[in-house]
């Protein structure tokens, strides 16, 4: 009895001391967050507001879907107001490319997240359309190539690492450099547009979308890249997002077509041409379609049925919406085959008629995968990204590993004018006629945006319009997290200090698994620690 006794006591103070540990831990996180908070609160920014038309989103997607489809829609056509406003800087920006081309250079394009990943896709459609100077346009996203299909945290806080991807690639004078920075505050992009003023004579682009009265009083770092005379700065302000901060969506499209008409327009009447051209698609869609769909796949999710995309050669736009639902609603990311412990992603996409990762790879981005092979970070090695298989072959592994669980496949496939689309029962076709590749694209990207998110609607994914299960992965992403919290006690009548909500959020942290929604556990704790 006595060394029983002994046992427990041992046991005792050993937790205690785990307990005090882990509260030390926390407490200095959230302290050594608290002394660059002031860098990184980005409440007041038009892109972190809550859009007045969503404010029930979340309800909507469970119960009004058909009225949940046509909010997100008419949000998206507002794109339309802002660019037509903006037709002489991208005309300005058209007659940039050409001469950098013309004269021998390079164009990169620079983002992260979300904008990394329209840089990748505007270099895909780029050399899609374009035959004799493929190798003119680069783009390059925070990670590199690996950062695609999964998020590598932490990689946008870090302007030391676009200047050494940038020396990487061979940046040189001559090259023109367009960063691209949704919030217009990212670490990563505006380090690569400082290196851009130092290695060439062309003056860098900054794109971004918050007004700069906003920026000007946000962040130092905002403040000094707008105030600079030799940066170019393009202000495409296009609202709040429709779900509060996911610039995946309208932030993104916006930049996406505004670079796209001055990468891939042919002439100076075809940028006004393409956008009344894509505008009217969109009004004469019926986008009541989508409903189907979205009731289809979250039933298969509610089954314990996973999905696998099948396409062709729109794999670049699916492959960006189904790898931003992981950081934009915390679901497992794609598996690595590399990994065995890697758990089953909900979706996984792949390629048509192709059966090596390397060939698929190939096939999505018209080039070799460009990955950073950083010794210090071996999730940026090529190898590591071969094992994101998205060819036939590990569709095969991927029914054998599920075993007893059901895959089902989402065919979205471009069919000579058409994208046709077929999971289980159902099927439609979308006309794309007249579009050009940039318009069709686009209007995948808009309608697997609003498709995704009214899934993750249904899915509890987000309370209102307020990311509840964002992943606080960088110091953005924290400020979020703590201010979503702000919101949510303050719906509750109950008021908590900026510090407050930041320690109890670090404290979570500590202990909290990796698919549980942050926002609401710590919410939960402060509610009990006042009750």
């Amino acid at each position: 009895m006595r060394i029983y006794i002994i046992f427990c006591k041992f046991l005792l103070l050993t937790f205690c001391k785990n307990i005090i540990l882990i509260m030390q831990n926390s407490t200095k996180r959230a302290n050594d967050f608290l002394k660059i908070a002031n860098e990184f609160k980005l409440g007041e920014l038009t892109t972190e507001s809550r859009h007045p038309l969503t404010m029930n989103l979340s309800t909507l997607s469970q119960t009004e879907l058909i009225k949940a489809i046509s909010i997100l829609k008419n949000i998206d056509l507002g794109i339309f107001e802002v660019l037509e406003k903006k037709v002489d800087t991208i005309l300005e920006l058209q007659e940039l490319f050409l001469k950098t081309i013309g004269d021998g250079n390079r164009i990169f394009f620079s983002g992260c997240g979300s904008t990394g990943r329209l840089s990748l896709t505007l270099e895909f459609l780029w050399r899609q359309s374009n035959h004799s100077h493929k190798e003119s346009v680069i783009g390059l996203m925070a990670g590199g190539d690996s950062a695609l299909i999964k998020a590598i945290e932490d990689f946008e806080d870090h302007p030391e690492y676009a200047r050494h991807h940038l020396m990487d690639l061979g940046f040189k004078d001559g090259d023109l450099l367009v960063g691209s920075s949704e919030g217009g505050e990212t670490p990563f992009v505006i380090g690569s547009v400082e290196y851009a003023l130092k290695h060439s004579k062309i003056k860098p682009w900054f794109v971004y979308c918050n007004p700069d009265s906003e920026l000007l009083k946000t962040t130092t770092r905002s403040k000094d890249i707008i105030s600079n005379p030799n940066v170019k700065k393009f202000n495409l302000t296009v609202g709040p997002m429709a779900i509060s901060g996911s610039t995946r969506m309208q932030a993104s499209t916006i930049i996406l077509f505004a670079l796209g008409l001055a990468l891939l327009s042919t002439d100076k009447s075809a940028v006004s041409k393409s956008l009344s051209n894509l505008k009217n698609k969109m009004i004469d869609l019926d986008y009541g379609f989508l409903k189907a769909f979205i009731e289809e796949e979250f039933n298969c999710y509610e089954q314990g049925v996973f999905i696998n995309y099948h396409t062709n050669n729109l794999g670049i736009t699916i492959l960006t919406d189904t790898t931003e639902r992981a950081p934009t609603f915390n679901l497992t990311p794609f598996e690595n085959h590399l990994n065995q412990d890697d758990l089953p992603a909900l979706s996984n996409l792949y390629i048509m008629d192709v059966h090596s990762s390397k060939e698929a790879w190939n096939y999505l981005l018209k080039r070799n995968p460009r990955c950073l092979n950083w010794k210090e970070f071996p999730i940026t090695h090529l190898d590591y990204f071969y094992g994101f298989d998205i060819s036939m072959k590990n569709h095969e592994r991927r029914k054998r590993i599920l075993k007893k669980s059901k895959c089902v496949s989402f065919n979205i496939l471009e069919d000579g004018e058409n994208i046709t689309w077929s999971l289980n029962k159902q099927s439609t076709v979308t006309s794309c006629k007249g579009l050009t590749l940039l318009e069709k694209h686009l209007l995948l990207k808009m309608l697997l945006n609003i498709h995704s998110t009214l899934i993750m609607g249904k899915m509890n994914r987000y309370e209102g319009n307020l990311m509840t299960f964002v992943k606080p992965s960088c110091n953005k992403l924290i400020d979020r997290a703590i201010r979503y919290v702000t919101h949510l006690l303050k719906d509750k009548g109950v008021t908590k200090s900026y510090d407050e909500i930041c320690f109890a959020l670090f404290a979570e942290l500590e202990n909290i698994s990796p698919s549980e929604p942050i926002v609401l556990r710590t919410l939960s704790r402060l509610l009990s620690v006042r009750n």
